[in-house]
């Protein structure tokens, strides 16, 4: 069963996305990615807000 919701944290990317994350560096690459002037797809956006999520949460 999949997970939908308008949530940061409530669809399957962004869900398959918090189990790869094992360091910092994996947060950041997802910011190398979006600034590339590339077309970002729906799974590899909920990647970027996840990220974006993580940064905010460490900053407090």
């Amino acid at each position: 069963m999949g997970a939908w919701g308008a949530g940061s944290f409530e669809n399957d990317a962004a869900l398959d996305f918090i189990e790869e994350i094992g360091s910092l560096n994996i947060v950041t690459a997802q910011f190398d990615v979006a600034g590339n002037g590339e077309e970002i797809d729906a799974d590899k956006s909920c990647q970027i807000i996840v990220a974006a999520e993580c940064v905010a949460a460490m900053r407090g």
